[in-house]
Protein backbone atom coordinates (compact mmCIF):
# COMPACT_ATOMS: atom_id res chain seq x y z
CA UNK A 1 0.00 0.00 0.00
CA UNK A 2 2.91 2.17 1.08
CA UNK A 3 4.21 1.69 -2.63
CA UNK A 4 1.44 1.74 -4.48
CA UNK A 5 0.80 4.98 -3.12
CA UNK A 6 3.73 6.69 -3.25
CA UNK A 7 3.82 5.61 -6.92
CA UNK A 8 0.68 7.68 -7.02
CA UNK A 9 2.52 10.77 -5.73
CA UNK A 10 4.90 10.58 -7.98
CA UNK A 11 2.79 10.47 -10.38
CA UNK A 12 1.11 13.49 -9.47
CA UNK A 13 3.94 15.34 -8.91
CA UNK A 14 6.45 14.58 -11.71
CA UNK A 15 3.92 13.26 -14.77
CA UNK A 16 0.94 14.50 -14.42
CA UNK A 17 2.33 18.10 -14.18
CA UNK A 18 3.83 18.24 -17.96
CA UNK A 19 0.68 16.59 -19.22
CA UNK A 20 -2.13 19.42 -19.27
CA UNK A 21 -2.00 22.94 -18.20
CA UNK A 22 -5.15 22.32 -16.88
CA UNK A 23 -5.09 22.50 -13.28
CA UNK A 24 -7.26 20.78 -10.58
CA UNK A 25 -9.61 22.19 -7.54
CA UNK A 26 -7.24 23.85 -5.46
CA UNK A 27 -8.73 21.29 -2.27
CA UNK A 28 -8.18 18.31 -4.25
CA UNK A 29 -4.46 19.25 -5.17
CA UNK A 30 -4.14 20.37 -1.03
CA UNK A 31 -5.34 16.36 -0.52
CA UNK A 32 -2.94 15.53 -2.83
CA UNK A 33 -0.07 17.36 -1.66
CA UNK A 34 -0.71 16.69 1.96
CA UNK A 35 -0.82 13.20 1.15
CA UNK A 36 2.31 12.99 -0.99
CA UNK A 37 4.06 14.80 1.68
CA UNK A 38 3.16 11.81 4.36
CA UNK A 39 4.15 8.77 1.93
CA UNK A 40 6.89 10.49 1.53
CA UNK A 41 7.88 11.51 5.10
CA UNK A 42 7.03 7.76 5.80
CA UNK A 43 10.02 6.66 2.84
CA UNK A 44 12.64 8.73 4.23
CA UNK A 45 11.61 7.77 7.74
CA UNK A 46 12.33 3.92 6.33
CA UNK A 47 16.00 2.54 7.45
CA UNK A 48 15.79 0.72 3.59
CA UNK A 49 16.89 2.66 0.27
CA UNK A 50 14.17 3.06 -1.97
CA UNK A 51 14.43 4.18 -5.62
CA UNK A 52 11.88 4.17 -8.07
CA UNK A 53 12.76 3.68 -11.87
CA UNK A 54 11.30 4.37 -15.00
CA UNK A 55 11.42 2.19 -18.10
CA UNK A 56 14.80 3.77 -19.36
CA UNK A 57 16.31 2.65 -15.38
CA UNK A 58 16.68 6.33 -14.50
CA UNK A 59 15.82 7.26 -11.08
CA UNK A 60 12.62 9.43 -10.72
CA UNK A 61 12.26 9.11 -6.92
CA UNK A 62 14.44 8.51 -3.80
CA UNK A 63 14.45 8.69 0.16
CA UNK A 64 17.01 9.67 2.23
CA UNK A 65 18.43 6.07 2.93
CA UNK A 66 18.88 6.05 -1.12
CA UNK A 67 20.56 9.55 -1.12
CA UNK A 68 22.69 8.30 1.86
CA UNK A 69 23.43 4.69 -0.04
CA UNK A 70 24.62 5.72 -3.30
CA UNK A 71 24.57 9.84 -3.85
CA UNK A 72 22.67 12.83 -3.50
CA UNK A 73 22.75 13.64 -7.25
CA UNK A 74 20.84 10.12 -8.58
CA UNK A 75 17.49 11.28 -9.87
CA UNK A 76 17.33 11.88 -13.40
CA UNK A 77 20.47 9.25 -13.61
CA UNK A 78 20.54 5.88 -14.64
CA UNK A 79 21.28 3.33 -11.62
CA UNK A 80 23.64 1.53 -13.27
CA UNK A 81 25.63 4.49 -13.14
CA UNK A 82 25.70 3.43 -9.56
CA UNK A 83 25.00 -0.59 -9.60
CA UNK A 84 27.52 -1.51 -12.12
CA UNK A 85 25.70 -4.92 -13.37
CA UNK A 86 24.55 -5.86 -16.47
CA UNK A 87 22.00 -7.61 -14.49
CA UNK A 88 20.23 -4.63 -13.77
CA UNK A 89 18.57 -4.48 -17.70
CA UNK A 90 17.35 -7.58 -17.87
CA UNK A 91 15.57 -7.44 -13.82
CA UNK A 92 14.01 -4.70 -14.86
CA UNK A 93 12.66 -5.84 -18.04
CA UNK A 94 10.80 -8.83 -15.74
CA UNK A 95 9.70 -6.28 -13.98
CA UNK A 96 7.77 -4.64 -16.68
CA UNK A 97 6.84 -7.79 -18.11
CA UNK A 98 4.79 -7.80 -14.87
CA UNK A 99 6.97 -10.61 -12.80
CA UNK A 100 8.45 -10.16 -9.14
CA UNK A 101 12.29 -10.69 -10.19
CA UNK A 102 14.69 -12.59 -7.96
CA UNK A 103 17.01 -10.73 -5.30
CA UNK A 104 19.94 -9.46 -7.20
CA UNK A 105 23.52 -9.20 -5.06
CA UNK A 106 25.80 -6.44 -6.86
CA UNK A 107 29.45 -5.83 -6.17
CA UNK A 108 29.84 -2.23 -6.15
CA UNK A 109 33.54 -1.31 -6.26
CA UNK A 110 33.70 2.48 -6.28
CA UNK A 111 34.09 4.69 -4.28
CA UNK A 112 34.24 1.92 -1.95
CA UNK A 113 33.59 -1.57 -2.04
CA UNK A 114 30.41 -2.70 -0.82
CA UNK A 115 27.62 -5.51 -1.19
CA UNK A 116 23.89 -4.59 -1.88
CA UNK A 117 21.34 -6.67 -2.42
CA UNK A 118 18.60 -5.14 -4.98
CA UNK A 119 14.75 -6.65 -4.62
CA UNK A 120 12.40 -5.48 -7.56
CA UNK A 121 8.77 -4.82 -7.90
CA UNK A 122 6.11 -5.47 -10.04
CA UNK A 123 6.18 -2.63 -12.51
CA UNK A 124 3.02 -0.03 -11.36
CA UNK A 125 0.99 2.03 -13.41
CA UNK A 126 0.22 5.23 -11.95
CA UNK A 127 -1.06 6.69 -15.10
CA UNK A 128 -3.12 6.60 -18.45
CA UNK A 129 -1.87 5.74 -21.51
CA UNK A 130 1.57 7.44 -21.16
CA UNK A 131 4.37 4.77 -20.81
CA UNK A 132 6.14 7.25 -18.96
CA UNK A 133 3.53 6.44 -15.56
CA UNK A 134 4.86 2.95 -15.32
CA UNK A 135 7.31 2.63 -12.53
CA UNK A 136 9.77 0.20 -10.83
CA UNK A 137 10.31 0.29 -7.22
CA UNK A 138 13.82 -0.97 -6.30
CA UNK A 139 14.73 -1.90 -2.43
CA UNK A 140 18.71 -1.73 -1.44
CA UNK A 141 19.99 -3.23 1.65
CA UNK A 142 23.90 -2.88 1.62
CA UNK A 143 25.15 -6.27 2.97
CA UNK A 144 28.80 -5.40 3.14
CA UNK A 145 29.44 -5.49 7.39
CA UNK A 146 26.54 -8.85 6.84
CA UNK A 147 29.66 -10.13 4.25
CA UNK A 148 33.01 -9.08 6.09
CA UNK A 149 31.61 -10.86 9.49
CA UNK A 150 30.50 -13.97 7.60
CA UNK A 151 33.82 -14.10 6.21
CA UNK A 152 36.10 -12.91 9.34
CA UNK A 153 33.80 -15.75 11.12
CA UNK A 154 34.94 -18.22 8.19
CA UNK A 155 38.30 -17.61 8.44
CA UNK A 156 38.35 -17.59 12.33
CA UNK A 157 36.64 -21.06 11.93
CA UNK A 158 39.15 -22.18 9.54
CA UNK A 159 42.21 -21.33 11.61
CA UNK A 160 40.78 -23.07 14.68
CA UNK A 161 40.08 -25.88 13.30
CA UNK A 162 43.86 -26.15 11.75
CA UNK A 163 45.04 -25.05 15.31
CA UNK A 164 42.94 -28.17 16.93
CA UNK A 165 44.32 -30.73 14.37
CA UNK A 166 47.98 -29.98 15.65
CA UNK A 167 47.22 -31.43 18.93
CA UNK A 168 45.45 -34.15 17.56
CA UNK A 169 47.61 -35.28 15.18
CA UNK A 170 50.49 -35.56 18.25
CA UNK A 171 48.44 -37.72 20.70
CA UNK A 172 47.22 -39.70 18.13
CA UNK A 173 50.58 -40.85 17.03
CA UNK A 174 51.23 -40.59 20.64
CA UNK A 175 48.87 -43.08 21.48
CA UNK A 176 49.85 -44.96 18.60
CA UNK A 177 53.32 -44.90 20.08
CA UNK A 178 52.65 -46.33 23.50
CA UNK A 179 50.66 -49.19 22.42
CA UNK A 180 53.56 -50.21 20.49
CA UNK A 181 57.16 -50.45 20.86
CA UNK A 182 56.74 -47.53 23.79
CA UNK A 183 54.35 -49.67 25.54
CA UNK A 184 56.86 -51.58 28.13
CA UNK A 185 58.94 -48.34 28.50
CA UNK A 186 58.37 -46.19 31.76
CA UNK A 187 60.59 -43.35 30.87
CA UNK A 188 59.05 -42.72 27.43
CA UNK A 189 55.77 -43.73 28.78
CA UNK A 190 55.68 -40.51 31.05
CA UNK A 191 57.25 -37.87 28.88
CA UNK A 192 54.37 -39.24 26.12
CA UNK A 193 51.70 -38.53 29.03
CA UNK A 194 52.89 -35.67 29.85
CA UNK A 195 52.87 -33.90 26.47
CA UNK A 196 49.51 -35.62 25.58
CA UNK A 197 48.12 -33.50 28.99
CA UNK A 198 49.60 -30.33 27.29
CA UNK A 199 48.43 -31.28 24.26
CA UNK A 200 44.76 -31.77 25.91
CA UNK A 201 45.31 -28.59 27.85
CA UNK A 202 46.05 -26.83 24.40
CA UNK A 203 42.50 -28.65 22.98
CA UNK A 204 40.39 -27.29 25.48
CA UNK A 205 41.78 -23.46 25.40
CA UNK A 206 40.58 -23.72 21.85
CA UNK A 207 37.07 -25.05 22.41
CA UNK A 208 36.84 -22.24 25.70
CA UNK A 209 37.54 -19.69 22.98
CA UNK A 210 35.09 -20.97 19.94
CA UNK A 211 32.48 -21.07 23.34
CA UNK A 212 33.23 -17.39 24.44
CA UNK A 213 32.81 -16.46 20.59
CA UNK A 214 29.43 -18.07 20.58
CA UNK A 215 27.76 -17.31 23.54
CA UNK A 216 29.31 -13.15 22.80
CA UNK A 217 27.56 -13.67 19.05
CA UNK A 218 24.51 -14.63 20.46
CA UNK A 219 24.61 -11.69 23.08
Amino acid sequence: ALLTGLALWIYVRFFRSSESDAKPTLSSQDIKDVRGQVLEDMADALPRAIVVLDRNAEVVYANKAAFDMLSPDIIGRPIGAYLRTSSVRPHMERAFQGEIPPSLSVHVLQPTERYIDVDFSQAISIGSDDARASVVFAVLADRTQSRIDREQRADFLANASHELKTPIASMTGFIETLRGHAKDDPVAREKFLKIMAEQAERMERLVTDLLSLRRIESR
